[in-house]
Protein backbone atom coordinates (compact mmCIF):
# COMPACT_ATOMS: atom_id res chain seq x y z
CA UNK A 1 0.00 0.00 0.00
CA UNK A 2 2.77 2.17 0.76
CA UNK A 3 4.66 1.73 -2.56
CA UNK A 4 1.03 2.58 -4.41
CA UNK A 5 0.44 5.53 -2.44
CA UNK A 6 3.71 7.02 -3.26
CA UNK A 7 3.30 6.11 -7.07
CA UNK A 8 -0.10 7.55 -7.33
CA UNK A 9 1.59 10.97 -5.88
CA UNK A 10 4.24 10.98 -8.24
CA UNK A 11 1.52 10.51 -11.35
CA UNK A 12 -0.83 12.92 -10.07
CA UNK A 13 0.62 15.55 -12.01
CA UNK A 14 -0.27 13.63 -14.95
CA UNK A 15 -3.94 14.37 -14.95
CA UNK A 16 -4.48 10.38 -15.20
CA UNK A 17 -7.83 9.44 -16.08
CA UNK A 18 -7.94 6.20 -14.16
CA UNK A 19 -5.12 3.31 -12.44
CA UNK A 20 -6.75 0.29 -12.88
CA UNK A 21 -6.40 -2.22 -10.41
CA UNK A 22 -3.38 -1.09 -9.16
CA UNK A 23 -2.71 -3.27 -5.81
CA UNK A 24 -2.11 -7.44 -6.33
CA UNK A 25 -4.94 -9.21 -4.42
CA UNK A 26 -6.61 -6.55 -3.13
CA UNK A 27 -9.47 -6.57 -0.98
CA UNK A 28 -11.85 -3.71 -1.26
CA UNK A 29 -10.50 -2.04 2.09
CA UNK A 30 -7.09 -1.83 1.04
CA UNK A 31 -8.68 -0.32 -2.38
CA UNK A 32 -10.47 1.90 -0.13
CA UNK A 33 -7.34 3.11 1.81
CA UNK A 34 -5.46 3.97 -1.59
CA UNK A 35 -8.33 5.66 -3.03
CA UNK A 36 -8.83 7.84 0.04
CA UNK A 37 -4.91 8.90 -0.33
CA UNK A 38 -4.49 9.59 -4.29
CA UNK A 39 -6.79 12.11 -6.69
CA UNK A 40 -6.63 9.66 -8.71
CA UNK A 41 -9.71 7.70 -9.91
CA UNK A 42 -9.00 3.71 -8.93
CA UNK A 43 -10.41 1.69 -11.73
CA UNK A 44 -12.10 -2.07 -10.76
CA UNK A 45 -11.91 -4.32 -13.52
CA UNK A 46 -11.23 -8.29 -12.11
CA UNK A 47 -12.49 -7.23 -8.44
CA UNK A 48 -16.01 -6.75 -10.17
CA UNK A 49 -17.86 -9.60 -11.67
CA UNK A 50 -21.17 -8.92 -10.07
CA UNK A 51 -23.86 -6.87 -8.40
CA UNK A 52 -23.02 -8.04 -4.87
CA UNK A 53 -19.05 -7.38 -5.83
CA UNK A 54 -19.96 -3.67 -6.81
CA UNK A 55 -22.25 -3.33 -3.80
CA UNK A 56 -19.19 -4.18 -1.63
CA UNK A 57 -17.25 -1.94 -4.15
CA UNK A 58 -19.14 1.11 -3.41
CA UNK A 59 -20.05 0.77 0.54
CA UNK A 60 -16.00 0.49 1.50
CA UNK A 61 -15.95 3.55 -0.96
CA UNK A 62 -13.26 1.35 -3.07
CA UNK A 63 -13.37 3.03 -5.96
CA UNK A 64 -14.05 5.54 -8.16
CA UNK A 65 -14.65 3.75 -11.55
CA UNK A 66 -15.49 0.53 -12.73
CA UNK A 67 -14.25 -1.22 -15.83
CA UNK A 68 -17.55 -3.39 -16.93
CA UNK A 69 -17.11 -6.07 -19.55
CA UNK A 70 -20.15 -8.05 -21.32
CA UNK A 71 -18.85 -11.46 -21.46
CA UNK A 72 -17.07 -11.20 -18.09
CA UNK A 73 -20.06 -9.66 -15.83
CA UNK A 74 -22.92 -11.86 -16.59
CA UNK A 75 -23.89 -10.70 -19.86
CA UNK A 76 -26.13 -7.84 -20.65
CA UNK A 77 -29.26 -8.12 -17.90
CA UNK A 78 -25.84 -8.04 -15.19
CA UNK A 79 -24.72 -5.03 -17.11
CA UNK A 80 -27.00 -3.06 -17.39
CA UNK A 81 -27.99 -3.54 -12.99
CA UNK A 82 -24.11 -2.69 -12.59
CA UNK A 83 -24.30 0.42 -15.24
CA UNK A 84 -27.13 1.67 -12.79
CA UNK A 85 -25.78 0.64 -9.49
CA UNK A 86 -22.41 2.69 -10.21
CA UNK A 87 -24.53 5.76 -11.83
CA UNK A 88 -26.52 5.67 -8.51
CA UNK A 89 -23.84 5.74 -6.54
CA UNK A 90 -21.75 8.12 -8.85
CA UNK A 91 -19.36 5.80 -10.05
CA UNK A 92 -17.45 6.55 -13.69
CA UNK A 93 -17.23 3.79 -15.85
CA UNK A 94 -15.29 2.01 -18.59
CA UNK A 95 -16.93 -0.46 -21.12
CA UNK A 96 -14.68 -3.07 -21.65
CA UNK A 97 -13.26 -5.74 -23.64
CA UNK A 98 -11.62 -9.13 -23.28
CA UNK A 99 -8.79 -9.70 -26.06
CA UNK A 100 -9.35 -11.51 -28.89
CA UNK A 101 -13.40 -10.48 -29.04
CA UNK A 102 -14.97 -11.54 -32.64
CA UNK A 103 -16.96 -8.65 -34.27
CA UNK A 104 -20.15 -10.33 -32.54
CA UNK A 105 -19.45 -9.23 -29.16
CA UNK A 106 -17.68 -5.94 -30.60
CA UNK A 107 -21.16 -4.81 -32.26
CA UNK A 108 -22.89 -6.16 -28.77
CA UNK A 109 -20.81 -3.26 -26.83
CA UNK A 110 -20.78 -0.72 -29.04
CA UNK A 111 -24.75 -0.96 -29.08
CA UNK A 112 -24.94 -1.18 -25.34
CA UNK A 113 -22.03 1.86 -24.95
CA UNK A 114 -24.45 3.64 -27.08
CA UNK A 115 -27.13 2.98 -24.84
CA UNK A 116 -25.80 4.82 -21.80
CA UNK A 117 -24.67 8.39 -21.33
CA UNK A 118 -22.00 7.45 -18.37
CA UNK A 119 -19.60 5.61 -20.24
CA UNK A 120 -16.21 7.61 -20.38
CA UNK A 121 -13.63 5.13 -22.17
CA UNK A 122 -15.41 2.21 -24.41
CA UNK A 123 -12.69 -0.42 -25.34
CA UNK A 124 -13.30 -3.24 -28.33
CA UNK A 125 -13.95 -3.33 -31.78
CA UNK A 126 -10.33 -4.49 -32.52
CA UNK A 127 -11.20 -6.97 -35.15
CA UNK A 128 -8.19 -8.80 -37.19
CA UNK A 129 -5.88 -6.23 -35.35
CA UNK A 130 -6.02 -9.15 -32.69
CA UNK A 131 -7.62 -11.95 -34.81
CA UNK A 132 -6.25 -13.96 -37.60
CA UNK A 133 -9.51 -14.08 -38.85
CA UNK A 134 -13.01 -12.41 -37.35
CA UNK A 135 -16.29 -14.35 -38.24
CA UNK A 136 -18.13 -11.16 -39.79
CA UNK A 137 -18.25 -10.66 -43.34
CA UNK A 138 -18.51 -6.91 -42.69
CA UNK A 139 -15.82 -5.28 -40.53
CA UNK A 140 -16.70 -3.57 -37.35
CA UNK A 141 -13.07 -2.80 -36.57
CA UNK A 142 -12.67 1.06 -35.23
CA UNK A 143 -11.47 3.30 -37.53
CA UNK A 144 -8.46 5.70 -37.43
CA UNK A 145 -7.92 7.82 -33.89
CA UNK A 146 -9.58 4.82 -32.12
CA UNK A 147 -13.16 6.01 -33.69
CA UNK A 148 -16.07 3.43 -33.80
CA UNK A 149 -18.91 5.04 -34.99
CA UNK A 150 -22.23 3.65 -34.09
CA UNK A 151 -23.74 0.79 -35.96
CA UNK A 152 -26.56 1.74 -37.94
CA UNK A 153 -29.39 -0.44 -38.97
CA UNK A 154 -31.42 -3.23 -37.87
CA UNK A 155 -29.82 -6.15 -35.40
CA UNK A 156 -26.26 -5.96 -34.52
CA UNK A 157 -24.52 -5.16 -37.72
CA UNK A 158 -22.87 -8.80 -38.06
CA UNK A 159 -23.46 -11.19 -41.02
CA UNK A 160 -21.70 -14.45 -39.95
CA UNK A 161 -19.04 -15.99 -42.01
CA UNK A 162 -19.94 -19.30 -41.97
CA UNK A 163 -16.58 -20.67 -43.69
CA UNK A 164 -14.42 -18.63 -40.65
CA UNK A 165 -16.77 -20.10 -37.94
CA UNK A 166 -16.11 -23.91 -39.37
CA UNK A 167 -12.41 -23.58 -39.74
CA UNK A 168 -12.39 -22.87 -36.20
CA UNK A 169 -15.49 -25.33 -35.11
CA UNK A 170 -14.62 -28.19 -33.03
CA UNK A 171 -15.53 -31.30 -35.60
CA UNK A 172 -17.05 -33.20 -33.43
CA UNK A 173 -19.28 -30.63 -32.18
CA UNK A 174 -20.04 -29.47 -35.99
CA UNK A 175 -23.01 -32.70 -36.75
CA UNK A 176 -24.73 -30.58 -34.27
CA UNK A 177 -24.91 -26.80 -35.79
CA UNK A 178 -26.88 -25.63 -38.70
CA UNK A 179 -26.53 -22.47 -39.98
CA UNK A 180 -29.10 -22.47 -42.31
Amino acid sequence: LDAAVKFCKSIESFNIAALEEPLKHATPELLAKLQSQTSIPIMSDEALLTLDDAEVLIQKKSVRMFNIRLAKCGGLGSCIKLVQKAEQAGIKLQLGALVGETALLSSVGRTFAAAFSSFLFVEGSYGTLLLKDDISKQSVRFGHGGRAPLLRGLGLQVDVDESVVMKYARKDLVQELSFS
